[in-house]
């Protein structure tokens, strides 16, 4: 059984179905867009990393993610992959998210 040490924070993972659906979907296209620009991403590790900015307090608006642009898409996504810190899921850049729902 795994401990966690006094000082950590908990992670929610618990996304609704929708939820999960839209990263899902999010996910498939960055990862996509990321290997017609020669970059290989795991899309699981995609699936974590907007999980939990979005359920550790950087909620998105993750719909108006999927209706927008693919190019704002990419660069919240690329942020959120790159600025999360991965021990309490939230970010650790200072600039806002294009689809920051706060």
């Amino acid at each position: 059984m795994t401990q966690t040490k006094p000082n950590e924070s908990h992670i929610n993972w618990n996304a609704s179905p929708d939820d999960f659906r839209m990263i899902d979907l999010i996910s498939t296209i960055f990862v996509a867009y990321m290997k017609e620009h020669g970059q290989q991403i795991d899309k699981f590790q995609v699936q974590m990393d907007m999980t939990a900015c979005h359920l550790n307090g950087h909620p998105l608006k993750l719909l108006q993610m999927l209706l927008g642009s693919n190019d704002a898409l990419v660069r919240d996504c690329a942020r959120i992959c790159n600025g999360i810190d991965r021990s309490n899921g939230r970010l650790i850049i200072f600039d806002k998210l294009i689809y920051s729902a706060d």
